[in-house]
């Protein structure tokens, strides 16, 4: 018999580095130790404590980011096994899954909205999430341009911007 990884992904609006903070701080409120963490490659390695259930879960989380401010957090959760293997040993795999789930829920609704004001306030990279000191022009990490120039008065906008703060012309958005 063998054991199935359950996997659940979720896409969410973040950077790829507050969409690895957020899957870590759910891993950690589930009560799961974090054993390794690689924010370059957008990994988490965790594991739950032995139970009733099983020896314990092994979690691994992987972020990748599908568009800027856009990510997917990949969870998969499989038992460590302990021969002989029970029916008890893959139900553990998925409460984890749903455990993960819902404590990501609170984490994100207090987190989104800080990341959109930083970023329409120019102190985060949108593509990356990278903390930025105010009147940056472009991301010293991805190069990617943190205020939009108005095409009439070359006046610098944040980046969020539709319309120029200074003369009021539509802004040319390039996505």
């Amino acid at each position: 018999m063998t054991v199935s990884t359950k996997t659940k992904t979720v896409t969410v609006g973040l950077p790829t580095e507050q969409a690895l903070w957020s899957a870590e701080r759910a891993i950690t409120s589930i009560e799961a130790t974090v054993i390794h963490s690689d924010k370059a490659k957008g990994t988490i390695q965790a594991q739950t404590r032995a139970n009733w259930k099983s020896l314990g879960i092994r979690i691994c989380v992987a972020v990748s980011s599908s568009s800027p401010a856009r990510s997917d957090i990949k969870f998969d959760c499989d038992p460590i096994i302990n021969l002989p293997i029970t029916f008890t040993d893959m139900g553990a795999s998925q409460e984890t899954i749903y455990k993960l789930e819902y404590a990501l829920g609170p984490i994100l609704r207090g987190v989104l909205p800080q990341v959109r004001q930083s970023i329409a306030a120019g102190t985060m990279c949108p593509m990356c999430g990278r903390d930025l000191l105010q009147g940056t022009r472009f991301c010293p990490g991805d190069g990617t341009p943190i205020t939009t120039p108005c095409p009439n008065c070359e006046h610098h906008n944040s980046f969020s911007a539709q319309f120029c703060a200074n003369c009021g012309k539509p802004l040319l958005r390039i996505d």
